[in-house]
């Protein structure tokens, strides 16, 4: 696959969180983070 650079850093992060075990306090937190912005998350695209 081909990546832009945003793209590419997004799936670094992603990667990044899942080697390091903590994707499941990754999205506690960015859950956590749109309700307090009174903020909705898309269920579908």
């Amino acid at each position: 696959m081909y990546w832009g650079v945003t793209g590419a850093e997004n799936i670094l992060a992603f990667r990044c969180i899942h080697a390091s075990r903590r994707l499941d306090a990754f999205w506690k937190w960015r859950l956590n983070r749109h309700v307090s912005l009174n903020d909705a998350i898309p269920l579908a695209a």
